[in-house]
C-alpha cells in the first residue's frame, strides 16, 4: 500500500448546484475509449451547468463519484479540510 496517501473532506454549502447522471442518459458511458463520458463531461464543464456532477463509477458499478467544476461560480462555496493521513487497517496485510 502507498505510504503517503492522504484524504480530505469537502464541505458543501446547501445551495450548491448538483447534477446527477443516470447511465441511461449517456449511451456507452462505460466504454473503454471513454469517448461518450468525456463528451458529456466536457459539455457539463464548459456549460457550467452545476458545481457538482455525480457520475456512476465505471470501476465499482454500485458506487458514485463526484466531479467538481472549479470554474463554476458555486465552486467558491466549497471548503476542504486539511489533508489527513490514510490509516490502513492491518487486516489488509494478512
Amino acid at each position: 500500500m502507498p505510504k503517503h496517501h492522504a484524504w480530505i473532506e469537502i464541505l458543501i454549502a446547501e445551495d450548491v448546484s448538483v447534477e446527477e447522471v443516470d447511465p441511461s442518459q449517456v449511451r456507452r458511458w462505460d466504454a473503454s475509449d471513454q469517448r461518450a463520458s468525456r463528451i458529456f463531461g466536457d459539455g457539463w464543464y464548459d456549460e457550467k451547468r452545476s458545481t457538482l456532477l455525480i457520475v456512476p463509477s465505471a470501476v465499482v458499478r454500485a458506487e458514485r463519484n463526484v466531479v467538481i467544476n472549479q470554474v463554476h461560480p458555486g465552486f467558491r462555496k466549497l471548503r476542504a479540510t486539511k489533508p489527513k493521513p490514510v490509516v490502513w487497517d492491518q487486516r489488509l496485510f494478512r
